[in-house]
């Protein structure tokens, strides 16, 4: 028998990029109810932030797409985070910094260390991606001032980067990122990448 015919004023499958074939009312509606939760809930992975940041437009290379997805953001996270690594927002990274400043009034100044959110990274990435991909091939060096965790400069080298150098100034979150980007690929440091 041919399909149930769709209802007055139901979008047809090609008017959109979500199958919304009319299947019978209940199917339909069960159909728009998954695109409206899909659409609105965080992503769980790696792959589904950088679908979510492609889909904004904020990640138009593909070059920049790959290698976000080969260097997963909840690595980089405390553990205390990691239930929030795929959010769109920076994450506190459990330290604290003293400020040095001479001007403060109590004399030390604390303020939260945090990796920058995802949106950043993707606009980090995609600004330097032309200079990067416009060298012979690895032959490139990227400096991050205040690497933090550690994350950006793993993905400036999956990126194609020869030498990503990192700067922090926070010996505690030097550390930090050393141990991060060991545990994410020890030949970054030790091929001195």
């Amino acid at each position: 028998p041919p399909p149930p015919a769709r209802p007055p004023g139901a979008p047809s499958p090609a008017s959109s990029q979500f199958d919304l074939s009319w299947t019978g009312p209940g199917q339909y509606l069960t159909n728009v109810v998954d695109l409206a939760r899909d659409a609105t809930a965080p992503p769980t992975s790696m792959d589904e932030l950088v679908d979510a940041l492609q889909r904004e437009g904020r990640l138009p290379t593909p070059q920049v797409r790959a290698a976000l997805r080969r260097v997963d953001r909840r690595a980089f996270v405390p553990a205390d985070q990691r239930n929030s690594a795929y959010e769109m927002r920076p994450l506190a990274l459990s330290y604290r910094t003293e400020c040095f400043t001479p001007t403060c009034d109590h004399g030390k100044r604390v303020a939260d260390a945090t990796i920058s959110s995802p949106s950043y990274h993707a606009a980090a990435l995609e600004f330097l991606y032309p200079a990067l991909s416009s060298r012979p091939p690895n032959s490139a060096t990227v400096l991050d001032v205040g690497c933090g965790s550690g994350y950006l400069l793993a993905a400036f080298a999956a990126l194609g980067a020869r030498a990503a150098h990192g700067v922090e100034y926070a010996p505690d979150l030097a550390k930090l990122a050393e141990s991060n980007l060991r545990a994410h690929d020890a030949a970054l440091l030790d091929g001195g990448r």
